[in-house]
């Protein structure tokens, strides 16, 4: 004898509106026959689904929080660059560099940064690819579409973390900083 039993039914009207008459067709077989849990077929495959869906917003949650640590990252320490280099930032503008000359320079060392941090973390997911796998659906773990539109998403927010500081370098007072 099973010990649980489970029954689909398909109807044209809402599954709550039929329950009392599946109730009764059951106890008309067997009156100690529990319904346990009735639900449509869309809360059985979201009960199903649950898991997949817990880990793919926890996912997302984490990649948000390490591209925000990333941006972070690159903000401090191109802050901390323009910081050390006030003086020749100054020095360079008392001698006629302009803000946009000024701004190139920060924004090439952010966009060095840039350029090694996608070159790694690009080997580094191919590397490590076979291991997300399974956690995959319908794309490919080398998907040409997915590494390019993180590396477009990482490089936004590594210049928009590069531009904050260079836009304060811009406003460095050459007299100031020769003092």
């Amino acid at each position: 004898m099973p010990r649980s039993l489970m029954l689909a039914v398909k109807t044209g009207r809402a599954p709550s509106a039929i329950l009392p008459a599946i109730r009764a067709e059951v106890s008309a077989v067997d009156s100690e026959l529990p319904i346990v849990l009735p639900q449509s077929l869309d809360e059985a495959v979201s009960n199903l689904n649950g898991p997949q869906r817990l880990a793919t917003v926890l996912l997302t949650l984490f990649a948000g929080l390490a591209l925000l640590l990333a941006a972070v990252g690159i903000y401090a320490t191109i802050s901390q660059s323009v910081a050390q280099r006030r003086n020749e930032i100054g020095i360079r503008m008392a001698l006629g560099a302009t803000a946009s000359d000024v701004l190139r320079a920060v924004m090439a060392d952010g966009l060095k940064v840039l350029v090694a941090g996608v070159a790694i973390g690009t080997g580094i997911s191919l590397v490590a690819a076979h291991l997300l796998s399974r956690f995959l659906y319908r794309v490919s773990p080398t998907d040409p579409a997915t590494l390019a539109l993180a590396a477009v998403v990482l490089s936004c927010a590594a210049l928009l973390a590069s531009y904050l500081p260079a836009r304060q370098a811009c406003k460095i007072d050459p007299a100031r900083a020769l003092r």
